[in-house]
């Protein structure tokens, strides 16, 4: 499962988190069911912040388990054990096709430059 997002903005103040986004505790373990043994999930963001929370959901949520590293991938950091990765995701994380959408395209148009990835595999146990 490859997720390319933008999601609500995280509000300032606290951990920021909006209720509307997609990427909650329940919609994550409604992945995890529909995911093969070793099946991967790939969340791509310009919203490191968002990225972040979504990192910490993951250290609380059994049956994914993040990569350790990527061949010629920078660990942004490591929060409670899951990785947030700094750049765009290869071949190896799902991303296998270089798409543009309407929001990779109003980025190019900033010229920013700054995207980060969570890559995890579901836990075989």
């Amino acid at each position: 499962v490859l997720i390319n997002s933008p999601e609500p903005p995280l509000w300032s103040g606290g951990d920021g988190e909006s209720k509307l986004h997609l990427l909650t505790d329940t919609f994550l373990g409604l992945v995890l069911e529909v995911l093969v043994a070793k099946g991967s999930l790939t969340i791509l963001s310009d919203n490191l912040k968002y990225l972040q929370v979504l990192a910490q959901t993951f250290a609380r949520i059994d049956g994914f388990q993040s990569a350790k590293k990527l061949d010629g991938v920078e660990i942004h950091e490591d929060i409670q054990g899951v990785k947030v990765f700094k750049g765009l995701p290869g071949p190896e994380c799902g991303h296998s096709v270089l798409a543009s959408s309407y929001f990779d395209r109003l980025w190019d148009n900033g010229k920013h430059t700054r995207r980060h990835f969570l890559f995890l595999r579901k836990s075989i146990f």
